[in-house]
């Protein structure tokens, strides 16, 4: 390869092509594997967690990830297209995060960053999993994933998500057919009627990574989802496939909240997107497009929860309009399913009155700071300028 290069007319051509970016992210993603492979094995789960305060019935979780979702193409966050409907019809419901951006446009590094104690200040420190933790403090914890458990997606999760049990991927199922998203929902139908403790459920999206159309249904399209095809079909193709795989996790999301609502007791949904997407871009993510780095969080609460735990509530609320980036939330996530000790209620926990958000926030891996200004119709947004992680 090197001397392929060397022998090049201009090399430079070489260096700015598709393969030569497959090959570097593809030696990168094996540093990062064998980095996450030590939290597996040897995890350092923190010696001062404490379990959560049982609820009278059970309480359940469902952590839904998404995938290259910006929330620029949400309608619940004003894009004029009806793409979120369901989350729409409850919005009252819910606990909208206007203000979060994630540091890295790669799956495999903003899981890390989401689900370990890595920081764009601390890059090689996971130490251990939020499954890990939640699995110290009594939790059962379970993980079912539409991604590939290595390479297809960048998926590092048999790592990321140590700690799970069951940890399952559905394309080593050996399901026939095609299959989508909505099929993790059956998995989740188990959980809820297999339940004897207090646990959480992972939920690992396609959602709309490129190419989005092949991630819901070609042929037998439920009757909303082919409606809205119909309705909303413009001339940028590569536009409607995307918003018509929002509208999909959106239908998702609704029948999650639809089942912890007929299971009744204490339950919540968190739903976040690991980093948005350059729509139109032949999925190369550009980093002066704010969809990449945007992205969409909302979280939901059952009447029993609420009323079990109003602080927990009361404190996510407040949190909504927060300058956050998702890789300084783990510790409210577990503050959520009400686990106590370690960091949770301190400067770095997101729904602690005493939390320090990040400033500047850093975006590309800490090399850029994000610093959008809102520009004149037909404008190009503000340019980024390079930084230093404090």
């Amino acid at each position: 390869l090197a001397l392929f290069v060397l022998m090049m007319p201009v090399s430079s051509a070489f260096r700015s092509s598709p393969a030569f970016f497959l090959l570097m992210d593809s030696t990168d993603n094996w540093t990062h594997y064998r980095k996450m492979a030590r939290i597996k094995h040897a995890p350092k789960i923190p010696k001062d967690l404490k379990s959560p305060v049982r609820a009278t019935k059970l309480t359940l979780g469902v952590f839904i990830l998404g995938e290259s979702a910006t929330r620029n193409h949400w309608s619940l966050y004003g894009y004029p297209k009806k793409t979120t409907p369901e989350m729409d019809a409850i919005k009252d419901e819910l606990a909208v995060f206007t203000d979060l951006v994630t540091p890295v446009s790669n799956t495999a590094k903003a899981m890390e960053l989401i689900f370990t104690h890595s920081a764009l200040e601390r890059p090689d420190n996971p130490k251990c999993t939020y499954a890990q933790m939640l699995k110290a403090t009594g939790f059962d914890v379970s993980l079912y994933s539409s991604q590939s458990r290595w390479g297809r997606w960048d998926g590092v999760e048999s790592f990321i998500f140590a700690g799970s049990d069951p940890l399952v991927f559905l394309d080593e199922e050996h399901l026939t057919g095609p299959w989508y998203d909505d099929k993790l929902l059956d998995y989740l139908d188990r959980d809820i009627s297999s339940q004897t403790n207090q646990s959480v459920t992972i939920l690992h999206l396609r959602g709309s990574h490129f190419p989005a159309q092949a991630h819901y249904p070609c042929e037998n399209r439920p009757a909303a989802l082919e409606k809205f095809i119909a309705e909303t079909s413009g001339p940028n193709a590569d536009t409607n496939s995307y918003d018509t795989s929002i509208f999909f996790t959106d239908s998702i999301l609704g029948k999650t909240v639809e089942r912890l609502k007929q299971r009744g007791g204490p339950a919540w949904m968190i739903y976040l997107s690991d980093h948005g997407d350059s729509i139109g871009a032949n999925s190369w993510r550009l980093t002066n497009d704010r969809n990449v780095w945007e992205v969409p969080m909302i979280i939901w609460f059952s009447a029993d929860y609420a009323n079990k735990f109003p602080d927990i509530v009361s404190a996510v609320k407040k949190a909504r309009t927060l300058p956050l980036q998702s890789d300084l939330l783990l510790a409210g996530f577990l503050h959520i399913a009400g686990v106590k000790g370690w960091e949770i209620g301190s400067e770095k926990d997101f729904l602690s009155e005493l939390f320090k958000p990040r400033f500047p926030r850093l975006i590309e891996g800490g090399k850029l700071e994000y610093n959008w200004i809102a520009s004149p119709e037909g404008t190009s947004p503000s340019i980024l300028h390079k930084t230093v992680i404090p």
